[in-house]
């Protein structure tokens, strides 16, 4: 038997809707919180809208965040995705800045978590 893996998807744009219908194709996998700062959000039954990131990073049952909200964000949503402890997927580009790169691959290191990143497709 495997352990599911409960995650955020941060954006729910038209990369999150993507990315969250991957997600519901895996057995192993529930999305336990969308993170958008559109209060109307509609979401999946089953899963929570939240509009702060920091509010669903306190779940201790949260192992995964897809970050897919708009690039000018992602640096914050990643960095303090890892420093929560949780494995980071955020969606191309990583970040707006060089150097926020690094940090948040430091942060990755530094946290022991995963980070990677891909395009949607």
């Amino acid at each position: 038997m495997s352990t599911v893996q409960r995650g955020i998807v941060v954006g729910y744009g038209r990369a999150g809707h993507i990315h969250m219908g991957n997600l519901s194709k895996m057995d192993d996998v529930r999305v336990k919180y969308i993170v958008d700062p559109c209060e109307d959000t509609k979401v999946p039954e089953g899963v929570k809208h939240v509009t702060s990131l920091e509010a669903a990073l306190c779940d201790e049952e949260v192992d995964f965040v897809v970050v897919c909200s708009p690039t000018r964000t992602h640096y914050d949503a990643i960095s303090k995705s890892l420093k929560a402890g949780k494995h980071v997927f955020a969606e191309k580009p990583l970040c707006t800045e060089t150097a926020q790169i690094s940090l948040v691959y430091g942060d990755a290191a530094e946290s022991g978590k995963l980070l990677f990143t891909a395009f949607n497709r």
